[in-house]
């Protein structure tokens, strides 16, 4: 029985090294500024940013200025270096039901990787990191 115990704990042993050997890719800090043709910020709309190498997101939504910190593991972290497909959402109703935005909505094809067009690339120099993008209204 002792020498049980003894395999279970070097097992997990090991395991935890394999586990815990991995490392999670370096993030970016990227901030994002939504806006519609005429220069209106684009509020309470989400963003996307899925890296073409890793196939990993970063998301954000988009404040009263249309302008968002890209999150992928903790909270405003940014994005993986490199190439991304970009998606811009905004669902008729979001955050608070007694005060949604009534706002225009932004064209469907900003909201499938396939058909919005966007692509962002992020850098490892945080002040190239602003990346201002442009939606059309539905």
């Amino acid at each position: 029985m002792k020498n049980l115990h003894f395999n279970y704990w070097v097992a997990s042993f090991l395991l935890c090294l394999v586990g815990c050997s991995e490392k999670t890719p370096t993030t970016y800090p990227v901030l994002v500024k939504v806006a519609y043709p005429d220069g209106t910020p684009v509020v309470n709309a989400q963003v996307v940013f899925r890296s073409s190498e890793f196939k990993i997101s970063a998301r954000g939504s988009t404040g009263k200025d249309g302008s968002c910190r890209l999150t992928t593991f903790t909270a405003g972290d940014g994005a993986l270096l490199g190439q991304h497909q970009v998606i811009v959402a905004k669902p008729p109703l979001i955050g608070d039901p007694d005060d949604p935005y009534t706002g225009p909505l932004i064209a469907n094809k900003f909201a499938s990787l396939s058909t919005s067009g966007l692509e962002a690339t992020v850098t490892n120099d945080e002040a190239q990191n602003i990346i201002a993008l442009t939606v059309t209204r539905r």
